[in-house]
């Protein structure tokens, strides 16, 4: 390759690395000398068509994406208009006892707090199904997770129809599991989009409605309430549109799976590195490597620490190096990550204020002045 064609490669590659789903229709099409043929007409409207599709994959994705983080995912985080629902029907009365005349007794209360509470305890697997999709792909993970939340929702609805209390245990433990890996989707949907402003913003706005989704049991609640609708009918409606809208989603990361995507193009941009021979070993950037320095750095014919060295200099000079995401570190590298740790005290924070509130707020509205009524309504 001449040093005339080097800039012309190297556009190339960072119009490669803008989007996730542009197939690199060109990527096998050395360039050579001046005269070489151009791609025809054909070739370029093959190239335009899959663009096309892939951005329409895209964006149906994503909008199928904000539908589930919002009525789902983020709906398990807003308990207290479910518990409202469930003790309407019924559900843990016989705990309470002869004499108690109004309902919700504390028991019944209790034990339905008792629900939330184990089914809370799925977050603790958060780490764990971030490495298996990691591991063993989006698509894998998302069909899985789409059974499990239908099985959830499948046995809410027989739950409320038939008054089966015991089965709330599993239902929430289902419904738990489907919020914490589909909350881990906000990040895999976002890599599908180029670096910089887009992805941030697609990240930003699912996290904020993973947040905003906590009001989806006012709004079902304030249905059954106020639309003279059965919590069993509105549970199996509930049911209906997640096949809907997670079938949808779980099609396109089959698709996106199809197309061999790798969540790595484009990188994230760091400032550092944890392991060097790490950065080596990642094929994008021994290509970025090879691309500037016409070496191969694997070659260790000169000296044993030839490797070392280039790459180190290349991440030096580079200052929007490659980020190497957590799979491809060692055991003890990711527990040890910046990214892990501040993710965990995160949560841990945010968790443990959730589970103050839940387990408080009637305390603390009987210190107001509550304790005229049973509950507090909402409307």
């Amino acid at each position: 390759m001449s040093e005339e064609d080097v800039p012309t490669a190297e556009a190339s590659m960072g119009a490669e690395n803008s989007s996730f789903l542009n197939e690199n229709v060109s990527e096998s099409m050395p360039k050579e000398e001046e005269g070489e043929n151009k791609p025809s007409d054909h070739e370029i409207h093959i190239e335009s068509t899959s663009t096309n599709r892939n951005d329409r994959l895209r964006h149906i994705l994503l909008g199928s994406t904000c539908l589930y983080i919002f009525f789902y995912t983020g709906a398990f985080y807003g308990w207290g208009p479910m518990q409202l629902m469930l003790e309407d029907s019924g559900h843990f009365s016989s705990r309470c006892n002869d004499d108690e005349q109004d309902l919700p007794c504390p028991k019944q209360s209790s034990i339905l707090l008792n629900v939330q509470f184990v089914a809370c305890l799925m977050m603790i697997l958060s780490p764990l199904m971030g490495a298996a999709i990691d591991n063993f792909g989006t698509s894998a993970v998302m069909n899985i997770t789409f059974l499990v939340g239908a099985l959830g929702l499948v046995f809410l609805t027989i739950a409320t129809s038939l008054g089966i209390d015991w089965m709330l245990f599993p239902t929430f433990l289902l419904i738990g599991f489907m919020s914490v890996v589909t909350g881990l989707f906000t990040v895999q949907t976002g890599l599908l989009y180029p670096e910089g402003k887009s992805r941030d913003r697609v990240i930003s706005g699912l996290n904020a409605l993973l947040d905003a989704g906590g009001m989806t049991y006012l709004v079902l609640w304030y249905i059954v309430e106020n639309a003279g609708v059965a919590l069993h009918a509105m549970c199996g409606i509930y049911l209906g549109f997640y096949v809907l809208i997670m079938g949808v989603a779980t099609f396109c990361w089959m698709q996106v799976r199809k197309l061999q995507i790798s969540n790595e193009s484009g990188g994230l941009e760091v400032g550092s590195f944890d392991d060097l021979d790490e950065y080596a070993e990642n094929e994008t950037n021994l290509d970025a490597i090879k691309s500037t320095t016409n070496e191969d750095p694997c070659d260790k014919s000169e000296g044993g620490e030839q490797l070392e060295d280039i790459v180190e200099n290349e991440i030096r000079n580079d200052t929007k190096s490659r980020y190497i995401i957590i799979s491809h570190r060692p055991p003890s590298k990711q527990l040890m990550s910046k990214q892990f740790l501040t993710l965990a005290a995160f949560f841990a924070f945010h968790q443990s204020h959730n589970t103050w509130i839940l387990t408080t707020t009637k305390d603390f509205l009987s210190y107001l002045g509550d304790d005229e009524v049973s509950r507090v309504r909402f409307i």
